[in-house]
Formats: structure tokens, sequence, C-alpha cells
């Protein structure tokens, strides 16, 4: 059997992510309401890792502007993915569902990460 992280990687490598639609210039957080979180949620449906949900709110083609449950589920799946350069920077061991300076200097540089 192949390990659960190689197998995670191997998912990640599949991911159809597409450039986010604005640049982020603010920390988005559980509760919060804008562009800003559709484009996000947006971008992490590019990837079915960090889908938010399958069908219903939040699914693909179906996002919406509120960061709630689903966003923060989703986000923290994608800094846990990509902790190397978004949680390490800042001494963090696990996803805090925070989009902040790191997350967003992060996704910022799509393609480039």
């Amino acid at each position: 059997t192949v390990p659960m992280a190689e197998k995670k990687q191997e998912e990640i490598k599949q991911c159809d992510f597409k450039k986010p639609s604005l640049f982020f210039a603010k920390d988005l957080y559980f509760g919060i309401k804008g562009e800003d979180v559709l484009a996000l949620q947006q971008f992490l449906n590019g990837c079915k890792s960090f889908q938010l949900a399958e069908n219903d709110f939040g699914a693909p083609g179906k996002e919406t502007n509120y960061f709630g449950p689903l966003t923060e589920i989703a986000l923290k799946k994608f800094q846990d993915a990509y902790a190397e350069k978004i949680l390490k920077p800042l001494n963090l061991k696990k996803a805090t569902g925070y989009f902040g300076y790191s997350t967003r200097k992060f996704l910022n540089a799509f393609p480039d990460f």
C-alpha cells in the first residue's frame, strides 16, 4: 500500500488550480463575507483535496462570499498540505483556518508555489 502522505501528494499534483481572480490584500476568517472569500473558495475548489463540498453551497460553481465552516475546513487542509511554506515560517505545527499574512503571501505567489 501507498503511505498516506505520499498518496496525498499525488492527489495534490493532480489539482487544477486557477489563478485567483484577485490579489488577496486582507486577512479572512470565520464569519467574514466578501468577494475575496468567494475568490478563495473558487481557488480551493480547484483541487478535490481542498474542495468545500460535493454539491450544494460551497461546491464548485456554487461558491459563496461567506467564510463559514466549510471554508475553514478546506483552508486548514490547504495549509497542512503546504505547511512547509505557510505554517513553518510562523512556527506553527498545525493549520489554523485563518487566512492571514503567510497564507495570503503564498497564494498571491501562485503559480510559483
